[in-house]
């Protein structure tokens, strides 16, 4: 794991924080989860360096299919006050007339793991014991 990384969540916490959104949201929200794939990582990430950008937003949104999306635009630092170092992020939507914002997730039940333990909802985690969930 990279050193750098500092905002990791323990499996436990995950669970916990899962739970509590799809409690949340409620039945109606059949997402559990979005798969965004490698290359398109890496595309956002050199479009993100391009413009200057420090990193990245996610947009909840659901396109004319009926299906939960992500939405994902570059970042960039924008001062509030030069003399105070006060800064906001500020989403990075056109460049040169184009526009940078991204839909690159495929919503999950439709690519999942449905044997992670994050995947399982609570009537299937009852069914199992946290030690097992682990092992996986």
């Amino acid at each position: 794991m990279p050193e750098n990384i500092t905002d990791i969540v323990e499996l436990g916490d995950a669970l916990t924080r899962i739970e509590n959104w799809r409690s949340y949201v409620g039945e109606e929200f059949e997402t559990k989860a979005f798969f965004i794939g490698l290359d398109d990582i890496i595309a956002l990430y050199e479009e993100v360096q391009r413009n200057k950008g420090t990193g990245v937003r996610a947009y909840l949104a659901r396109n004319s299919s009926n299906e939960n999306e992500l939405l994902l635009v570059g970042v960039k630092n924008v001062s509030l006050n030069p003399t105070s170092g006060i800064t906001k992020g500020e989403d990075i939507i056109m460049v040169g007339g184009a526009s940078t914002i991204y839909d690159l997730t495929t919503p999950c039940p439709n690519m999942c793991d449905i044997t992670s333990p994050l995947y399982l909802d609570k009537r299937q985690k009852e069914t199992l014991n946290l030690g097992d969930l682990t092992k996986k």
